[in-house]
C-alpha cells in the first residue's frame, strides 16, 4: 500500500496536498475497523504461520468408568505439539516401532487462534 503520509519535526502529514480526500477516505476506513495499531499487529502476527513446540513426556490423569460402576484414576504419558503463542494442544506425536507419528495436526490453534506451520517440522525431520 502506497504511504500517503510522511513525518516533519515529529508529526504527521500528508505528503500530497492533491490527495487530501483520498487520505481521508483511508483514514475513515482504518477507523471504522474499530481496531489500533497494536491490535493490528497482533491479529498479524497471528495469521504468519508459526512452528508448533513439541512436549515430549507430559504426565496426564485419565479417569476411566467401569461397566459394574466403579472406576479408577490412571496416569497416562502424551507427546503433544503445543501452540508457540498460547501453549494450547495442537497436534499428537505417537512413536510406534521406534518411528515418530505426527497425528491430529491442527492448521491453526483452537484456544489463540495462532496458524500453525506443519511443514518445516516434515522437512527437518523432528
Amino acid at each position: 500500500m502506497e504511504r500517503l503520509t510522511e513525518y516533519h519535526c515529529g508529526v504527521a502529514v500528508i505528503r500530497n496536498k492533491d490527495r487530501l480526500s483520498e487520505a481521508m477516505s483511508r483514514l475513515a476506513a482504518y477507523e471504522d475497523i474499530g481496531l489500533d495499531p497494536v491490535q493490528v499487529g497482533k491479529l498479524v502476527e497471528l495469521r504468519t504461520a508459526k512452528v508448533p513446540v513439541l512436549h515430549m513426556n507430559e504426565r496426564s490423569i485419565v479417569f476411566v468408568d467401569y461397566e459394574d460402576g466403579h472406576g479408577e484414576a490412571q496416569e497416562q504419558r502424551n507427546n503433544w505439539w503445543r501452540c508457540p503463542n498460547c501453549s494450547a494442544i495442537v497436534g499428537e506425536r505417537v512413536i510406534l516401532r521406534g518411528r515418530n507419528h505426527d497425528q491430529r495436526k491442527r492448521r491453526s490453534c483452537e484456544k489463540c487462534g495462532q496458524k500453525i506451520r506443519w511443514w518445516a517440522n516434515e522437512v527437518q525431520g523432528i
